[in-house]
């Protein structure tokens, strides 16, 4: 791992070695790891399969037959909740467009993949244009 960390500030890289195994992370702070679902900066959904101390990391886009490599920098890892919105993996939905749905990832740079009610392919969205459901109560549902 020294070597690693040694290489990467070497290289005047802008990923970080993790002391959590097979991670880099990104210039948000946000450590994309191998076997982490992640979303690029556009929008494409993906599983990290490696991670460089350079601060590339190889994905496989979804719905893709063949892996790319993109920089730690143009993805965001997966999260359960998205902290600014409280938006969390698996919980209902509403859009600012009054569509429900159901959240099937949330992502660190506050994107989340919904499925819609009544659509058959997911969409992102950003968490700030959506809203979780409450309970009687008016607290989250967990």
């Amino acid at each position: 791992m020294l070597l690693q960390i040694v290489l990467a500030a070497a290289l005047g890289t802008v990923a970080h070695a993790d002391n959590f195994g097979d991670c880099v992370r990104n210039n948000a702070g946000e450590r994309i790891c191998v076997n982490q679902k992640v979303i690029t900066n556009s929008n494409q959904t993906a599983t990290a399969l490696q991670v460089f101390s350079n601060g590339k990391v190889v994905i496989q886009r979804d719905g893709y037959s063949s892996p790319d490599t993109f920089m730690a920098d143009q993805l965001s890892g997966e999260v359960h909740c998205i902290a600014q919105t409280m938006i969390c993996k698996n919980r209902k939905v509403i859009t600012n467009s009054n569509q429900t749905g159901s959240v099937l990832l949330a992502f660190g740079n506050g994107k989340a993949q919904v499925q819609r009610d009544g659509y058959s392919r997911p969409d992102i969205f950003t968490s700030t244009n959506l809203a979780a459901e409450v309970d009687a109560y008016g607290e989250l549902y967990p």
